[in-house]
């Protein structure tokens, strides 16, 4: 049985405000210093982030849970769609594109599976240790199902390649978790 979960971004009233002013977020934090801050925004204040006027703005289907950020470019091509996308990466090792210009557009563009054929994103439950059997002594809490694509890809915009790090383990398997 498959999981599908409707994943809700409360970060994306930010991140669209970044594809409505051209500022692409190409990594964890927005730069390489890992800091969040954006120094070019214009759209986000003190009087318009509010309870009343800040919050989720648009709703996407994805095939599990969602731990890494999600990220956007800005003015680039994705199938038939030019302009904006927002890019997220799940725990199921899927990656997908979505329309960041019209969170009314719930479609993705795109979407790749990252596991090898004969592979599959581990589980916790896939954490065993012959000597001492479950993962912290069976209280490793820190992924409740699947732990496959878990931190943020990079994009690079002078190559159009996102580098996205992923876990995979052969099907069937409960021993041994392969990274690749």
């Amino acid at each position: 049985m498959r999981l599908y979960l409707l994943v809700h971004f409360l970060v994306l009233t930010s991140l669209f405000s970044f594809a409505q002013t051209g500022i692409s977020v190409l990594t964890q934090h927005n730069d390489l210093n890992r800091t969040g801050w954006n120094n070019k925004e214009t759209l986000l204040n003190h009087s318009n982030v509010t309870a009343g006027k800040f919050g989720r703005i648009g709703t996407f289907n994805v095939d599990d849970e969602v731990y890494a950020q999600p990220l956007v470019v800005n003015n680039i091509i994705a199938g038939n769609h030019t302009g904006g996308v927002l890019y997220t990466a799940t725990v199921n090792n899927t990656v997908y594109a979505f329309n960041a210009d019209d969170v009314t557009d719930t479609a993705f563009l795109w979407k790749v599976s990252l596991n090898p054929s004969g592979q599959r994103a581990p589980n916790t439950s896939d954490l065993q240790d012959l000597q001492r059997g479950a993962a912290c002594g069976g209280n490793y809490r820190d992924f409740s199902g699947r732990f496959g694509i878990v931190g943020t890809p990079v994009i690079d915009t002078a190559t159009n390649t996102l580098y996205v790090a992923t876990k995979t383990i052969a099907s069937g398997a409960s021993d041994t978790v392969q990274f690749v």
